[in-house]
Order: structure tokens, then C-alpha cells, then sequence
């Protein structure tokens, strides 16, 4: 069974022709694969060497790209190109995967070599994930191979690299700058005899890789939220930064406190308290369980923290800030108004890495669309968000008012988020009482997986079914002879009103959110920013109208957001979407679909892969049991998210 651990045999060469070697600074190109290069370039392949980082000096940069080049010529390939993005903010450089995507194109590589994504380095890391993504986007025309610099990685190939040991060892001491602060290349060498260890005793020094197609990147989800590990080391790494000063801050309290005479005064209440405690908070917890309020009930007292960090006598005056006190929340939470709406802001940007417009937040959540918790902590600071837009959705042919749930928000810097203790259980228990309060039946989203496991592990969640994303080929000649803008209709109301119904006549069997004329109008063409393609398929007299597509053109594929009408004319909704497509100068086609659209929405060109998101509902009244009878049963696409 070993084997199946640690490979027992060494390659002489990797595969592929065309290699791409992705390095996040200079040094690690030749530290991690300085053996395989050597092999490469015996075996006379083409090869390209990418350096991404540069350093905020400008003279250490020149220094290293120098190294790098001398390097390059040691093993015998040409001098890397170096992308310069800023040294330690791969993790938020978002166009990072794009631009490995086009360069591999562009070399026509078939083998590209990068970091390992279970590197300590946070740049090594981003470096792995954004290739990954780059890689999973060009369908199987790339393979990975992973390389280890500071972190061994689980290993499926070992490259014998005896015969290139000296070679690699004079490249690794071009590498001067580096080698006065750590002797990387002495660890190297002990990583390289190190992975001999299952070889033949002839193998001296050998280089370990994990070698992936696309597929298989699929097939063990290293496609999937990536950066679950990267945020986890952050926060982990900021929980210690922190740790010492909260150290000193405790100290500095306690101290303070025993010196006190107010301290000495009142001892016989303390003791007081300690016999009152535990009533007190079991009458706490009924209350909390038994009314129905919008914040939190203060907690038995309010204790003070003491921010000055240097000892100073009874009677002197010091600052202080609002702290929760035992047995007191961390947070705050409570319905958002909108007089604060402004504070989503600063968190949003935190989470999803871009800002959030005032005319996006009032499109969504104004006029009483939607209803909002946020959860603050004691300093005044937003940590949490939870929002909801009422929906209409047809169960079974059946309009049933529903809650979808957006903008699900808890700050990355947020501790016991998993937990039934954290944050994230507190508002997500806030938000659905107030939905029960409301006589809202169900509940329902669309969050990626990692967030769908926390929501199901804290027993919010159960999945009602996957998303699949299909794509189509356009095809030449493609042609469809009535389509226009729905906006340009006189009666499209009627028009809309009317292709409703036929698909609700066609759709008892299944979960629909509703796309009547009122909803299409303000989700397609009320929205800021939308820039979305409504277009009426066929005649435009209200008998003879066949269906209504929605699309989004982005850089290279044109989305089909959505459709109305009977499912009898899908296939040529297909055609018409293809025909926008090749219009904008596009050869591809992409929808999300549920299980049950798949065959509807086929063609000879269609290739289909699932995703990480999930269909996600919830019972606010659990007699009803919605979530096991709608299990499977749900019609979603691109439009039915709030996001895209």
C-alpha cells in the first residue's frame, strides 16, 4: 500500500513539450524545479520562466532579476520574464489568473510548473490557486505540475535529477542575496535526498512534483474556494500578532483593579454575585428564547478596560472603552436601518474585494425589498451582514412568498465564526426568527460550498441541488429570423405577462422564482450597472410571441441569464443566444442550470462541469417540510442570484 503514498520509482523527464515555469521570486524557479529545467533543456524543449514578484526596493529587485538571469544561464535556458507584481499581494492581484491564462495560450505551453498550494508562503499559495484557475479554464489543454520549496507536498512523481545535481547546485549559488540570509540551497539538497528515500540507492538527489490534468484538479477539488487555508493562516496569524498585546492589556486591567479601593469595597457583592450567576443567566436564556426583540439583552453589568499601558496610582484619570462583560454578547445585532446602509460598505470590501455602490445597495434593498441584520462588535465596527430580498416563487404552480438570502458577510479578522458561539450563528438565528415572525415559509440562496458546510454544520442549511455550469459552441450559419428588444416592444408587459404563464403551465412539477413583467423589468433593466440583452423571440402579436431570453456579454463568452416562455422552445431560445454570440464577435455560450434543465437545454455542442455552488433552502416553518419535497426539483440560472 505504500505506493499509493510516495511514488517508488524516478521519472527521467516530466511530461509534456512545451513547458511554462510560474516562480513567485526570484530564486524559487530554480530552488523548487532547478533539476527538471536542466532536464528540459537536455532534452531540448521549449521553455518559458516567469518571475511574478518584485520587491518595493527597486535596487533589491535588480539584484534578484540579475541572480535569476545568471541562473538561466548556468542550466542553459533563456532569461525569465519578470511581471513585477508587488512582493507579498499575490493574494490580492484578482486579474493574477487571467493573465497566467493568456500567457500559457500564448506559449502554447502544455506543462506549466508552480508553486504548491500548501506552501507557507502566502505569495506561493496565491501563485498555486491562480494557476489552478487558469489552468481548469483552458478545458484540458494544460497539465500541472506542482513543485515543493517551503513545504514538502504529497507527491505522485518523482524526477530522478543525478545526472543535473551539480548543475542545479551552481545555479542555486547565483542566488548570493538570498543565501546571506538562510542557506536555502543546503535545505534544498537535504529536500532532494530526502525524496530518494524510496528510490533505488543509484538515485542520489531527486525533485518531487504532483502532476494534474484538469480533470483531476476537478476530481479533487483543489478548484474549489481555494483560498479556505490562505484565510486561515491569516487569521491565524493575526490571532497571534495579538495575542501578547491582549497579554499586557489583562495585566495592566487586573492590576489596576486589585489596587483599587473600589475593589476592596465591594468584595461582599462578588461574593454575591457568585451565587447569582447562574440563575442569572438561565432567566437570560428563557427570555431570549420566549421574546421577540431586535437587539440583545445587556448583559448583568458593564465592566470597563483600562487602555492606558503604563501603572499609575488609584486617584489618577484614565481612559476607558465599552467592553462586553461576562456573560455578555460580543456583538451587537440588530435589523440595519437604513440611515446606516452606509457602514455595508467598508465590510463588503473586506469579503468580496470590491466596493459596493449606494445605487446597487438602494436597488436591492429599498422601498422594503429586503431586510438586513448586521452584527457589530463593542468598538462600533461592522463584523457581520445578512441580508434578504423578498421573492415570489411557484412550488408547484403554487406563488409562495419566500425569502432569498445575499450579501452573507462575517469580516475575515472575525473569530469563532464556525462555531454556535460565533457570529455567524447568532445573526444567520436572528435573521430566520424574523422570517418566521413574518409567516414566510421558506427560505432559499445560492452560496458556494464552503459556505453552504458551515451553514449545514450549524443546521441552517440543506441542499435542494447543485448547480452545473454548461457551455455551447456558436456555430456559423446560426440563424434566427424574429428577435428584437423586449424594451423596444410597445406591449411588452402583456408579452411578459403572458410567456409567464405558459411556463408556469409547464413547470407544475417544479420550483421556480417568478419572472413576470413586473420582476424582469426590475431585475434587468432596473439595475445599476446590469448592461443585460432582453430580447422577444418571435413575433411580437401576444399569441404568436415564443419566449424571452436575458444575456450578459463579458470579454470572451456571452452568459444566458435567463429565459421565460414554454420549455418547448428552448432549443430555439438556444439558437437565438448563439446567434447574439456570434454577433459580439463570441464562440461560447454559458449558462448555470439545475439537474432538471440539463436535458432540456442540450445540444450536440453542449459540455457541462458542476461547480462548487450549491441551491441552498431553508424551512422557516418546519411543518412544511418545503426543503424535502423540493429536493432536486428546482429551475435556477444565471438571473436567479442576486450577485450576478
Amino acid at each position: 500500500m505504500e505506493h499509493f503514498w510516495v511514488p517508488y520509482q524516478a521519472l527521467s523527464s516530466l511530461p509534456g513539450h512545451a513547458v511554462a515555469v510560474l516562480a513567485p521570486h526570484a530564486d524559487d524557479e530554480v530552488l523548487g524545479c532547478g533539476g527538471a529545467l536542466a532536464s528540459f533543456v537536455a532534452q531540448g524543449r521549449p521553455i518559458h520562466v516567469v518571475v511574478v514578484c518584485a520587491q518595493s526596493d527597486e535596487a533589491t529587485t535588480l539584484t534578484r532579476q540579475a541572480e535569476s538571469r545568471a541562473a538561466a544561464r548556468v542550466i542553459g535556458y533563456s532569461a525569465p520574464v519578470f511581471w513585477e507584481f508587488s512582493d507579498g499581494q499575490l493574494p490580492h492581484a484578482p486579474q493574477l489568473s487571467d493573465k497566467i491564462r493568456d500567457w500559457l495560450v500564448e506559449t502554447h505551453a502544455d506543462l506549466v510548473l508552480v508553486t504548491s498550494c500548501w506552501e507557507m508562503h502566502r505569495d506561493h499559495r496565491a501563485l498555486a490557486e491562480a494557476t489552478i484557475a487558469a489552468v481548469v479554464a483552458l478545458n484540458g489543454r494544460v497539465q500541472i505540475a506542482f513543485y515543493e520549496v517551503g513545504l514538502p507536498l504529497p507527491p505522485n512523481t518523482l524526477l530522478d535529477i543525478t545526472p543535473w545535481k551539480e548543475i542545479k547546485d551552481r545555479a542555486m549559488s547565483c542566488f548570493q542575496s538570498q543565501l546571506a540570509r538562510q542557506p536555502y540551497d543546503r535545505h534544498i539538497r537535504a529536500l532532494n535526498c530526502y525524496r530518494t528515500y524510496s528510490l533505488p540507492p543509484a538515485v542520489q538527489a531527486a525533485e518531487a512534483y504532483l502532476v494534474l490534468t484538469a480533470q483531476e484538479l476537478l476530481e479533487r477539488g483543489l478548484n474549489r474556494d481555494p483560498q479556505i487555508l490562505s484565510q486561515a493562516l491569516h487569521q491565524a496569524a493575526q490571532e497571534q500578532a495579538r495575542q501578547p498585546q491582549a497579554l499586557v492589556d489583562c495585566q495592566d486591567c487586573l492590576a489596576a483593579m486589585l489596587n483599587s479601593t473600589s475593589w476592596r469595597l465591594t468584595a461582599p457583592l462578588r461574593w454575591m454575585g457568585h451565587l447569582l450567576k447562574d440563575d442569572w443567566r438561565r432567566v437570560r436564556n428563557i427570555l431570549k428564547n420566549r421574546l421577540a426583540f431586535q437587539q440583545p439583552l445587556p448583559g448583568p453589568s458593564n465592566s470597563q478596560c483600562i487602555e492606558q499601558r503604563q501603572t499609575v496610582g488609584n486617584n489618577d484619570v484614565r481612559s476607558v472603552v465599552r467592553a462586553p462583560a461576562e456573560g455578555e454578547e460580543r456583538w451587537r445585532v440588530e435589523i440595519l436601518p437604513e440611515s446606516r446602509s452606509a457602514e455595508m460598505a467598508p465590510l463588503y470590501q473586506r469579503v468580496f474585494g470590491k466596493p459596493l455602490s449606494p445605487d446597487f445597495r438602494a436597488w436591492k434593498y429599498g422601498q422594503g425589498r429586503g431586510r438586513v441584520f448586521a452584527a457589530w462588535n463593542w468598538e462600533g465596527k461592522m463584523v457581520a451582514h445578512y441580508g434578504g430580498l423578498v421573492r415570489t416563487v411557484s412550488f408547484f404552480g403554487t406563488p409562495v412568498e419566500t425569502c432569498q438570502v445575499g450579501d452573507v458577510m462575517v469580516d475575515p479578522a472575525e473569530r469563532g465564526v464556525l462555531t454556535r458561539k460565533g457570529v455567524f450563528f447568532r445573526m444567520t438565528q436572528a435573521f430566520y426568527e424574523s422570517q418566521d415572525s413574518q409567516a414566510r415559509q421558506a427560505a432559499f440562496g445560492f452560496p458556494n460550498q464552503r459556505a453552504f458546510r458551515v451553514g449545514q454544520r450549524l443546521g441552517f442549511y440543506s441542499s435542494a441541488g447543485k448547480i452545473y455550469l454548461r457551455t455551447w459552441q456558436t456555430t456559423s450559419g446560426a440563424h434566427c429570423s424574429e428577435m428584437r428588444s423586449l424594451w423596444a416592444v410597445s406591449h411588452r408587459d402583456a408579452i411578459a405577462q403572458e410567456l409567464w404563464r405558459q411556463m408556469l403551465a409547464h413547470s407544475q412539477h417544479l420550483v421556480l422564482v417568478q419572472r413576470d413583467a413586473e420582476y424582469l423589468d426590475y431585475r434587468y433593466r432596473q439595475r445599476p450597472e446590469g448592461n443585460y440583452g432582453v430580447y422577444l423571440i418571435g413575433p411580437v402579436q401576444l399569441e404568436r410571441a415564443q419566449a424571452i431570453v436575458v444575456v450578459k456579454q463579458r470579454e470572451s463568452v456571452m452568459d444566458w441569464m435567463d429565459f421565460v416562455g414554454s420549455p418547448d422552445y428552448v432549443g430555439l431560445a438556444l439558437v437565438a443566444v448563439k446567434v447574439l454570440a456570434t454577433q459580439a464577435g463570441l464562440n461560447q455560450v454559458q449558462a448555470w442550470l439545475t439537474q432538471p434543465m440539463l436535458d432540456a437545454f442540450a445540444d450536440e455542442t453542449a459540455v457541462t462541469q458542476e461547480t462548487d455552488i450549491e441551491v441552498a433552502q431553508w424551512d422557516c416553518d418546519e411543518s412544511q417540510g418545503w426543503a424535502e419535497q423540493t429536493r432536486g426539483r428546482w429551475w435556477a440560472m444565471y438571473g436567479d442570484t442576486d450577485f450576478l
